[in-house]
Parts: structure tokens; C-alpha cells; sequence
């Protein structure tokens, strides 16, 4: 099996980081937040963001979101 490269934009909106959005492009993924941090008006605090790299298999996936989401 070989699994490719995957980027993800993980956001934690208070209740600890979940996938927002995922592609095999990098740029894919930062365009998309830029998105979803300008449908922020001022009014609402800005969501912690991450950009993560992974591979493309749920495993993988998961455990990178739960190591975002470990307490230090």
C-alpha cells in the first residue's frame, strides 16, 4: 500500500480540533481557510486553526487529530 500525502485543516472551534477540510493539495487547503477565518466578521472570536500533513488513510488521520488534541 501506498498511501500519498494528505493536508488538513484541523479547527477547534472550543471543543478540541476536528477535521474541517482535507485534500492531496496544500494550497487546496490553506485557500479554504483563509476562507473560513474571513466569513468571520469581528463579531466571533477567530477559531484555532492547524494545518497538518499526513498520509491518506484514516488511521493516520485520526491519529494526527488526536495528538492536536492531547493534554499538555
Amino acid at each position: 500500500m501506498n498511501n500519498k500525502t494528505y493536508y488538513i485543516l484541523a479547527i477547534n472551534y472550543g471543543d478540541g480540533y476536528g477535521v474541517e477540510f482535507g485534500s492531496y493539495t496544500l494550497n487546496d487547503v490553506l485557500e479554504e481557510k483563509y476562507s473560513i477565518l474571513n466569513s468571520f466578521d469581528g463579531r466571533e472570536a477567530y477559531p484555532l486553526t492547524k494545518t497538518i500533513k499526513t498520509t491518506d488513510n484514516q488511521p493516520a488521520i485520526n491519529a494526527a487529530i488526536n495528538k492536536l488534541n492531547e493534554v499538555k
